[in-house]
């Protein structure tokens, strides 16, 4: 059975459904990593204290690109590790250990957020956070199902009543165009309330920073939710 990363090479049109990305950005993004992984490994290899001769031991069932496109599936399609495993023939363990190793590469290159590209440097974020003011930001939330967790405290914790199954909640904030993400929470037991979401990331940007949201964030400060029409009559034009 091919793999995924075989099929999208045989038919680049799909990729968009499966990876979230067009063929292209996907092949450049693999490319990029691979040859950083590669350049990573040369110098490693040149200060390494070797016991065993060069290309000892069990060799890697899966390819750098293919585990790269591993990682890259499960954060789109979010599949569980044993389905995931299935479709590259790996074992689910190996599949698990493939996702945590490259998804920290992938931090390294593709920070998700403006504010996380600065967070190591005061002045950068100082100033981003005062040109970001002068607008206004859009903020909104979704549900990503999950697995029923095994623990019972844990698995009451994660059940949204509002999707009747058990879920992480995942909220971002980005400029009024929609085209750069600001900052994004993700992971989030998904009964958390909007609210207390955007009172948490509002803390990683100025105190006069205005925000505009849906009805779910009525109530936070400095945020513009939209009018509901009252009962038997018309809005305003404004």
């Amino acid at each position: 059975m091919k793999n995924p990363y075989d099929y999208i090479n045989q038919n680049p049109e799909r990729c968009q459904r499966m990876f979230g990305i067009g063929y292209q950005e996907f092949s450049h993004l693999i490319g990029v990593l691979v040859k950083h992984q590669a350049s990573q490994k040369s110098q490693a290899s040149q200060t390494k204290v070797r016991i065993n001769a060069p290309g000892g031991g069990c060799p890697p069932k899966l390819s750098d690109a293919e585990e790269i496109s591993l990682c890259l599936l499960y954060l789109r399609q979010h599949p569980t590790f044993e389905m995931l495993g299935l479709h590259y023939g790996v074992c689910e363990s190996t599949a698990h250990d493939i996702y945590h190793d490259w998804v920290d590469r992938l931090r390294q290159h593709l920070p998700s957020s403006w504010l996380e590209e600065v967070a190591d440097n005061p002045e950068k974020l100082a100033l981003l956070q005062a040109v970001l003011a002068e607008q206004e930001l859009f903020v909104d939330s979704t549900e990503q199902p999950r697995e029923r967790p095994g623990d019972n405290e844990v698995q009451k914790a994660h059940y949204s009543g509002k999707k009747k199954q058990h879920t992480f909640k995942n909220q971002l904030i980005g400029l009024n165009t929609g085209h750069d993400i600001v900052d994004v929470l993700v992971g989030e037991p998904g009964p958390r309330s909007d609210q207390s979401l955007l009172r948490e990331q509002q803390a990683n940007l100025s105190d006069e920073q205005t925000y505009g949201g849906d009805k779910g964030y009525q109530g936070v400060e400095r945020t513009r939710t939209p009018l509901k029409k009252p009962r038997k009559k018309d809005l305003s034009a404004e």
